[in-house]
C-alpha cells in the first residue's frame, strides 16, 4: 500500500513538472540580464547575458550564471562550454566534469561525446577519459551504436571501439536514425541515399540532399525543393518546400516562400509560414522570430513569451538592426573565374565548429549574399561552402576576422570545370593552394577558390 502511495505521489509530481513549462511561458518573464536565448533542451536553455552563456530551468530561473564564452545543449546530462579557449563538459548544475582541456567538444549521446585535441577529433566518455584516440578530421555524436566520422576527407562510420563498421566511402554524412543514415555518393546529381547498420544500400541514391528519419519520414531535396519519403523510399509529402527539417513531436519545420512555418505528417499547414527564424517544438512551446518580433510561440503560432534575441538567429530578431557592438554585417560576393562576372542564384552555407550553422542563402543577381552575424557567433563559424550545378564545395577555413566598421567581406571565385583546371600543375605541386583534395583531372566538379577576409 505504502510503495502505491508512493508510486502514485511520484507520478503526481512527474506530471506537475511536466506541466509547469507548459504555463510557465505565459506566467514568467525572463530575467533582465538575458539578452538571447537557446532552445530549451533536458530542461535547460542556454542563454546569453553580455558576452557570456548560463543556462535557466523551465521556470525561466537561472540556474547557472552566465560564466562560458560559449554553451551548447544539453544531453545526456551534460554540456560542452568553452571558457576562453578551452573545452570542457558540466552537468545540470555546471559543475565541470573534468578540467576544460579540449580545443573542441560536442554533444553527449549514448555515453561518448566527440573532442577535439589539437586539429584532430577522437571520442571521451561521461568521466573525461578518451575512449577513442584523436584521428579523425570531424566526428559526429554516437547514435544507435555508430558515429559518423570523416577520415581522408571521406566519411564512415566508427563503433564505440573506434572500429571502421562502414568504410569512409562518402563525401558527406548524416547520422543513423531508425535504422536508416542519409549518405553522399561519388556522384555530383541524386548523389544521396540511405544505408542500413551494415552500409547496404536501403533506399538507392537518388536525392539532391537528404537529412535523417524521424517518426518515419525524412526530409529530402529532389531537384530544387524539398519533400519527404517514407521508409521503403517512396514520396509521402510531395515536394514543394524550399527548405525542410526532421519532425519533432508531430511536427517539421518548413520554408515557403522565404518564411518558416510547421506542418503536420500529412503535409497539412499547422502554424502558416510567417517566421523569419524557426525552431523544433520543446513540449509546447518553439523559439520563432518574424517581423521584427522573437519569443515562444505556443502550437497556434501565437507568440506567449517574448525574448530579446534568439541565439544563433541571423537578422531577423531585429530586422532593421545596423551594426555595432553585438553584431557585423558579413557580405559574400561570388564571381566566375573565366567570364569575370557575378554568379547568381548560389547556394551559399556556413560551416561552424560543431557542424552547419542556419545561416544559409542564395547569392543575388550581383552574386552577393549578405547576412547578419552576432559577435558571440563569430568563432564558430570555420568554413564556407557554396553550390554550384548542384554540387556542394567546401572552400578553406573562415579567417579569423577582427571588429572593424562591423562588416566582414568574402570575395570568392568560382567556376565549373569544362576544360583542365588553370595552372593545374601548380596545383597539384602545392596543395596549400589547391582548390580540392580528390584528382581534378578525372572529377568533373565545380571549384570553388577563396580569397582572404576583409575586415
Amino acid at each position: 500500500m505504502i510503495n502505491a502511495m508512493i508510486r502514485r505521489s511520484l507520478i503526481f509530481l512527474t506530471l506537475i513538472t511536466a506541466i509547469s513549462f507548459l504555463f510557465s511561458c505565459e506566467e514568467r518573464k525572463l530575467p533582465p540580464e538575458v539578452n538571447a536565448v537557446s532552445p530549451f533542451s533536458e530542461g535547460r536553455a542556454a542563454f546569453r547575458s553580455g558576452d557570456q552563456w548560463g543556462y535557466l530551468n523551465e521556470k525561466l530561473e537561472i540556474v547557472i550564471p552566465a560564466q562560458f564564452a560559449q554553451a551548447g545543449p544539453f544531453s545526456s546530462g551534460r554540456a560542452a562550454v568553452r571558457l576562453v579557449n578551452k573545452w570542457g563538459h558540466i552537468d545540470r548544475s555546471g559543475k565541470f566534469l573534468q578540467t576544460p582541456h579540449y580545443t573542441g567538444a560536442g554533444a553527449f549521446h549514448e555515453g561518448m561525446s566527440p573532442v577535439r585535441e589539437g586539429q584532430a577529433w577522437g571520442y571521451a566518455d561521461a568521466g573525461g577519459s578518451l575512449r577513442i584516440e584523436p584521428q579523425f578530421e570531424e566526428a559526429e555524436p554516437f547514435y544507435e551504436g555508430l558515429a559518423a566520422v570523416c577520415l581522408g576527407h571521406r566519411w564512415g562510420f566508427v563503433d564505440k571501439k573506434g572500429r571502421f563498421r562502414i568504410n569512409p566511402l562518402y563525401r558527406d554524412a548524416g547520422h543513423f536514425s531508425e535504422n536508416l543514415a542519409p549518405v553522399h555518393t561519388e556522384a555530383l546529381d541524386n548523389g544521396w541515399g540511405y544505408i542500413d547498420p551494415r552500409g547496404r544500400f536501403a533506399i538507392p541514391p537518388r536525392f539532391d540532399d537528404a537529412k535523417p528519419f524521424a517518426e518515419g519520414l525524412a526530409p529530402v531535396l529532389i531537384d530544387t525543393v524539398w519533400g519527404y519519403i517514407d521508409k521503403k523510399g517512396k514520396v509521402a509529402i510531395n515536394p514543394r518546400y524550399e527548405e525542410a527539417e526532421p519532425f519533432v513531436r508531430g511536427l517539421a519545420r518548413v520554408k515557403v516562400k522565404g518564411k518558416w512555418g510547421y506542418i503536420d505528417h500529412r503535409g497539412q499547414s499547422v502554424i502558416a509560414p510567417r517566421f523569419d527564424e524557426a525552431r523544433d517544438f520543446y513540449q509546447d512551446y518553439a523559439l520563432a522570430a518574424g517581423e521584427g518580433r522573437s519569443g515562444f510561440i505556443n502550437r497556434k503560432g501565437i507568440i506567449v513569451l517574448e525574448v530579446p534575441a534568439i541565439a544563433g538567429a541571423v537578422a531577423v530578431a531585429a530586422p532593421k538592426a545596423k551594426p555595432g557592438a553585438d553584431n557585423y554585417n558579413v557580405i559574400i560576393t561570388l564571381n566566375d573565374y573565366r567570364e569575370k562576372k557575378p554568379v547568381p542564384d548560389a547556394e551559399v552555407r556556413m560551416w561552424g565548429i560543431r557542424g552547419m550553422t542556419p545561416v544559409k542563402g542564395k547569392t543575388d543577381t550581383a552574386g552577393r549574399f549578405q547576412f547578419q552575424i552576432e559577435n558571440w557567433d563569430l568563432e564558430n563559424m570555420s568554413g564556407i561552402y557554396v553550390q554550384r550545378n548542384g554540387y556542394w564545395e567546401n572552400i578553406k577555413k573562415w579567417d579569423e576576422a577582427q571588429r572593424k566598421g562591423g562588416e566582414i567581406r568574402f570575395d570568392l571565385t568560382t567556376f565549373d570545370r569544362s576544360a583542365p583546371f588553370p595552372e593545374l600543375e601548380e596545383a597539384r605541386l602545392t596543395p596549400e593552394k589547391s582548390v580540392e583534395e580528390y584528382d581534378v583531372l578525372t572529377e568533373n566538379a565545380a571549384f570553388t577558390q577563396i580569397g582572404r577576409a576583409h575586415v
